[in-house]
């Protein structure tokens, strides 16, 4: 999780209209976008979503404000 890799996960989600999105925070290995899992969460995308809003009132506030 994410479904989508790399630095723009949540613009792809948005654009094929997931429904579903998610945030990984893991510690990276020699591979790309491999390595131990730390953290994981998901949170719905809503009609009005944008990547900023994603990001600053679903996840970041997650992984800060637990």
């Amino acid at each position: 999780m994410p479904l989508h890799r790399g630095s723009s996960a949540i613009n792809w989600a948005i654009i094929n209209g997931d429904r579903e999105t998610g945030l990984t925070i893991f510690w990276p290995d020699q591979g790309i976008d491999t390595g131990a899992i730390l953290l994981q969460k998901s949170c719905p995308i809503g009609p009005d979503d944008t990547v900023g809003s994603i990001y600053f009132n679903h996840l970041l506030r997650w992984v800060w404000m637990p």
